[in-house]
């Protein structure tokens, strides 16, 4: 299992590398991907409600494992404990989450990382998942 995720991290690694990801310079930080690791994990928050239909839920369900392979490929990528990386997404996405009653704040969260936030979430699933 572990080499299965570091030829993922490897694989995420030169895609992110090459810009491909769309990042405006050469590498994603670590600091994007525990951002939108806790930005993605705030999208499947919002559609996993109780009252949510079957295709929120399932919507949902994509973005927990988008928010879990970024978070996993902030840890390989950057040597870091992948348990202490999860408690600072937690710690982001609550900060996120308070910042909702402000106003304009929930409008500003989209336009500031929707785009690059779920490029990245698809890229380190399908990286860590071995999808082309």
């Amino acid at each position: 299992m572990k080499m299965k995720l570091l030829g993922g991290a490897a694989a995420l690694a030169a895609l992110v590398m090459s810009g491909a990801a769309g990042a405006d310079d050469d590498k994603v930080s670590y600091a994007e991907l525990t951002n939108c690791a806790a930005f993605v994990l705030l999208e499947a928050q919002v559609y996993d409600s109780d009252s949510g239909t079957a295709e929120d839920k399932a919507k949902a369900e994509t973005y927990y494992q988008q928010a879990a392979s970024l978070t996993v490929a902030a840890a390989l990528l950057n040597d870091k404990d992948s348990k202490a990386v999860t408690e600072e997404v937690k710690q982001l996405n609550s900060k996120m989450i308070n910042s909702l009653s402000q106003d304009g704040a929930a409008e500003k969260l989209i336009k500031d990382n929707a785009e690059l936030c779920n490029a990245l979430g698809q890229a380190a699933h399908e990286a860590l998942n071995d999808k082309k």
